[in-house]
């Protein structure tokens, strides 16, 4: 719009100096010396000084030839969107200047009013433009930001869980060679001292027998108690999925596997966990369901959760903690969720199994 603005003024002194036989070489020079000018401004140096070099050109020619004077609008229109005070001042005074010298006053201030006018306009219009590239740059690089913080978080959550296990499994082995390993050993000597003693005092080596059975029974104990823990440990993702699903029996609850379930990593399963027992609560208190399926599909780039009530549905849906819940943990791992309510109720959550990139968005 601004070259529209400076084309049209030049065209229009082009017209005139044709229209009046004006039209001679030191006036088309002239000509192209403002055009060059004004290009080489637009084009490679925007700098208020090219603007009071145009200004002067055109201010020589006014005064050589009345047609060029229109041009002044051209320099006023660059002083006010430069925010070049002095320099506007002084473009406003030369044109009254000539206005009264031509006898167009009263244009000479039209179009000075005119031109101050839309310079200002497209002033406040490109402020604003770069302003709001501004923002968009800066919201996309905070996003970029967080989303690099979250993928440090996901990350840092599963060398903590590995290290977490891995702490718990050494845990385990001092307790097995610290307790049970020392008193089976103090067993075993018990029993052999037992046997030597046997047949020199058959009482005492009945003592030492049954403190060497306790001493095994207390061992016993102790193993079955460190068993147990490590069992709890190793649960694999399908497993706390069944026991969730075990514990809700209000209604007929099928659970499907397909693809490589193998691959789902821990991580995943955590995940799908706690949205299969959120989905299932909200089930119970307010579907009035007899039948639930869940599938959950895998393959080489995602895991697939599909979660499906008989109930009543639900026609205007409400994000509450529980569904804010779920789309919160799905976000974390750049997946997808989707929720219907129109033919019971139906939750389908999308992971992506490949690492997550910076991603300017993504559907929730």
């Amino acid at each position: 719009m601004r070259y529209l603005f400076k084309i049209i003024f030049l065209g229009y002194v082009i017209v005139q100096l044709i229209n009046g036989e004006n039209l001679d070489s030191i006036k088309i020079l002239i000509l192209l010396l403002i055009v060059s000018v004004n290009i080489f401004k637009e084009k490679y140096c925007n700098k208020n000084i090219i603007s009071i070099l145009s200004f002067l050109l055109i201010l020589i020619a006014s005064y050589n030839e009345q047609h060029f004077w229109i041009l002044l609008y051209i320099a006023l229109f660059d002083f006010v969107y430069e925010k070049n005070l002095i320099a506007f001042l002084i473009c406003i005074i030369s044109s009254v200047y000539i206005g009264i010298q031509y006898d167009n006053l009263l244009n000479s201030v039209f179009f000075d009013l005119m031109c101050v006018l839309i310079a200002y306009h497209f002033k406040i219009r490109d402020d604003k433009n770069i302003e709001y590239i501004k923002s968009l740059d800066k919201e996309r690089k905070l996003r970029y930001e967080l989303e690099k913080t979250k993928m440090e978080l996901i990350n840092f959550t599963q060398k903590a869980s590995n290290l977490a296990k891995v702490n718990e499994r050494n845990r385990i082995a001092r307790e097995i060679h610290d307790h049970v390993g020392h008193k089976m050993a103090g067993v075993l000597i018990q029993l052999q001292a037992s046997k030597k003693v046997r047949k020199i005092d058959e009482s005492k080596s009945d003592k030492m027998l049954n403190k060497s059975i306790n001493q095994l029974a207390d061992s016993l104990d102790l193993i079955r108690e460190t068993v147990h823990k490590l069992k709890d440990s190793s649960k694999n993702g399908k497993e706390i999925i069944q026991e969730i699903i075990e514990t809700f029996n209000f209604c007929k609850i099928n659970i499907n596997y397909n693809g490589d379930i193998n691959e789902i990593s821990e991580y995943h399963f955590s995940i799908m966990s706690v949205n299969i027992k959120e989905f299932l609560t909200n089930s119970m208190k307010y579907s009035e369901a007899t039948d639930i399926n869940i599938e959950i599909l895998s393959n080489k780039k995602i895991t697939r959760l599909f979660m499906k009530d008989n109930g009543i549905g639900c026609n205007q849906i409400k994000d509450g903690l529980g569904l804010n819940g779920m789309k919160e943990r799905i976000s974390t791992c750049n997946g997808n969720i989707s929720i219907d309510g129109s033919d019971g109720f139906m939750v389908v959550c999308i992971l992506p199994k490949e690492e997550v990139s910076l991603v300017e968005n993504y559907n929730s």
